[in-house]
């Protein structure tokens, strides 16, 4: 079916893929993106000849984006789908960042989401369905040094979509998560920097360190050997949009580089994890997801990495059945904590990562090329 889509930065990388993407598959696409009549009018251009419709927002600014939402509303008539894709990205060492450069990334990374959603929520409940996509990233849901600000805000953004998606349930609305891997795209174009000099000259070693991860990984996503085509990304986020409402995944990982099946496990612990609270604080009700129909589904997760296989399709009534079903489903504490400590498989691949990481030192010689992995692209559902 088609949708009526709004997709925040949409003049690049993910963004511009994902509306070109949709627009193929017969969606009315709302590109937006900032200096629409400058810097980014050609591109702005090239899209609508393709079809877009193109409005500027600055996802920074209350008033850029509350103009923009109206100015889709009147275009479109209304809007389905949201695809919070605005992102920008920091590197370097913690310590050395100030809380404005703290700012700065969360205003793009996590602030703009609230803004947008804040924005087009009361047109959605108003409608009782829609769909809120956040792309956020691995570094989501582990850390890595240097990239604190980065990290931290899309630890944020999961939260915030896992909240939304409990509080959104009886609406008929569903917010989803997307977690890519290391993909090329001009993010790291727009890295932000510490302000604070002097803190990263004081780490010594470290901090040149720091500067070496950086060219590591961009020399790794240069590399054409690395499987990371970021269309993959788009291909996802279209087939999310595709499935029928309550059905979508909570979490999809997206991978080409063998992150994911590292990340797994500790997905489907938290997942656990947050059912039983929900159910042992007697929150169950707010697990239950309403479509337009009132049929009642459970926001539940889904180890099944084919979410529209048969045994996933599932509508229920009454539900206490839903929440049962849920339970059944849901992989036991028991398999869950064997595959966890299963660890053979994890610790190759974090070795792989480790060993590269080694060679990034200042005194290495070798290249991002070397490192090579035999990890197949990785696609995991995740769902209440």
């Amino acid at each position: 079916m088609r949708k009526k889509i709004l997709i925040t930065g949409a003049s690049s990388g993910f963004g511009k893929l994902i509306t070109e993407t949709l627009l193929k598959e017969g969606h009315t696409v709302i590109a937006t993106m900032r200096e629409l009549q400058s810097k980014n009018k050609d591109i702005a251009e090239q899209l609508r000849k393709k079809g877009a419709i193109c409005l500027e927002m600055d996802v920074t600014s209350d008033i850029s984006v509350n103009r923009c939402i109206q100015d889709a509303l009147g275009n479109a008539g209304e809007i389905e789908v949201v695809v919070n894709n605005a992102a920008t990205f920091s590197f370097g060492i913690q310590e050395a960042f100030t809380v404005e450069d703290w700012h700065r990334v969360f205003d793009v990374n996590l602030f703009d989401v609230q803004r947008v959603n804040r924005a087009v929520l009361p047109h959605m409940r108003e409608k009782r369905s829609g769909l809120l996509i956040h792309l956020s990233s691995v570094i989501g849901r582990l850390v890595s040094p240097f990239s604190a600000p980065y990290a931290t805000s899309k630890h944020a953004l999961e939260a915030l979509s896992d909240i939304y998606r409990i509080e959104l349930a009886s609406f008929g609305i569903e917010s989803v998560l997307v977690e890519p891997g290391l993909f090329k795209t001009n993010i790291f174009n727009k890295t932000i920097h510490p302000s604070d000099a002097e803190r990263t000259q004081s780490y010594g070693a470290i901090g040149q360190v720091s500067e070496q991860c950086l060219k590591g990984f961009l020399s790794l996503v240069e590399d054409p050997n690395t499987p990371n085509n970021p269309q993959t990304v788009a291909d996802v986020i279209a087939r999310i949009i595709s499935l029928p409402a309550g059905k979508r995944p909570s979490r999809t990982l997206v991978d080409e580089l063998g992150m994911a099946s590292i990340i797994e496990p500790s997905n489907r612990i938290s997942e656990e994890a947050q059912y039983n609270f929900y159910t042992n604080f007697g929150l169950a009700d707010m697990l239950v997801f309403r479509t337009q129909s009132d049929s009642v589904q459970a926001v539940r997760m889904d180890p099944n990495p084919e979410p529209e296989a048969a045994e996933d399709q599932f509508t229920l009534k009454q539900p206490e059945k839903a929440l049962t079903s849920l339970k059944i489903i849901t992989k036991s504490q028991e398999t869950i904590a064997k595959r966890v400590q299963d660890k053979a498989e994890i610790d190759v691949k974090m070795k792989k990562i480790t060993d590269f990481m080694e060679k990034q030192q200042p005194a290495s010689t070798s290249s991002a090329s070397e490192v090579k992995t035999q990890e197949s692209s990785n696609v995991i559902f995740f769902k209440y």
